[in-house]
């Protein structure tokens, strides 16, 4: 399984899917800056799933900050 770490803004409410077979999907997309203001920002599709998408769900929105723990 591949994973990553991406630090930036949420781009839009995150789309939230429920399945027959009780599996949740959340998916929205992530804003990341690069090293000078002037560039534009990369953007990332992010697609979560379970627990982690029901989270996503109820937590974040178009424009929030990555949360520190």
């Amino acid at each position: 399984m591949n994973s990553a770490n991406i630090v930036g803004r949420v781009g839009q409410n995150p789309e939230m899917r429920y399945f027959e077979s009780g599996r949740v999907l959340a998916k929205f997309s992530v804003a990341v800056n690069r090293n000078s203001r002037s560039d534009q920002p990369n953007w990332f599709a992010v697609e979560l799933w379970g627990k982690t998408a029901e989270v996503a769900g109820n937590y974040l929105k178009k424009g929030s900050p990555p949360s520190t723990p």
